[in-house]
């Protein structure tokens, strides 16, 4: 068993063993101060004022001589429990500990893989931030969170002045229209985060002409 579920499963043990030791100790501590005081609590005869005697009433007893030592073992009890207590601690501890950097760990890699499907758009093509045009690996290892430019290859001797990408969107709005343009690489582009909601990214662009308007309409 992984030691990460080892310690999720004695978590929760060890929170009940600690109170429980806890208030152990707290009620030994207590009988051990209670018996000192009882012990060193003085005898005061009473000397106010009469001067008959009291008349004693003597009984005979049968003794039995018995030894009783409470404060050694009371004294190993507290030991004994404050070792229980702090491994418990410790315990709980540690447990905490791996629970908080599984959950850092587990949103730091919670990003899912996300599809791409480009639909009845020629051109298109997907960079990183650094300007990499992705590959078909790489465009599988896109996941939600990651920044990305979508581009649309420009067509020679056009009339183009500006391009439209939308991204999983069945209508065209006014912010799916860019006029970014990137002459060394002949393309139309715009930068897009990939929401964590999203797991298929459907990408379509045009391209718009002055004269004849958006092509491919």
């Amino acid at each position: 068993m992984d030691l990460l579920l080892i310690f999720k499963s004695v978590n929760k043990i060890a929170i009940i063993a600690f109170l429980i030791t806890f208030i152990a100790i707290i009620y030994e501590i207590y009988l051990l101060v209670n018996e000192k005081n009882q012990s060193a609590k003085p005898i005061i005869p009473d000397f106010r004022g009469s001067n008959k005697i009291p008349s004693v009433k003597v009984a005979r007893l049968q003794s039995k001589h018995e030894n009783i030592i409470l404060s050694r073992p009371n004294k190993r009890l507290i030991i004994i429990l404050f070792i229980i207590l702090i491994t418990f601690g410790i315990i709980y501890a540690m447990g905490f500990i791996l629970k908080v950097s599984d959950l850092e760990l587990t949103n730091t890699t919670s990003g899912e893989k996300t599809t791409v499907k480009i639909i009845s758009s020629s051109g298109i093509k997907l960079y990183n931030m650094q300007w990499k045009e992705l590959d078909g690996v790489e465009i599988g290892s896109i996941k939600s969170g990651d920044l990305i430019y979508i581009t649309l290859a420009n067509v020679q001797g056009g009339d183009i002045d500006k391009a439209r990408i939308r991204v999983n969107n069945d209508g065209w709005v006014s912010n799916d229209e860019t006029i970014l343009f990137d002459k060394q690489k002949n393309i139309f582009y715009r930068q897009y985060k990939v929401a964590s909601t999203e797991s298929v990214l459907k990408i379509e662009a045009q391209l718009h002409s002055k004269e004849d308007g958006w092509l491919g309409q």
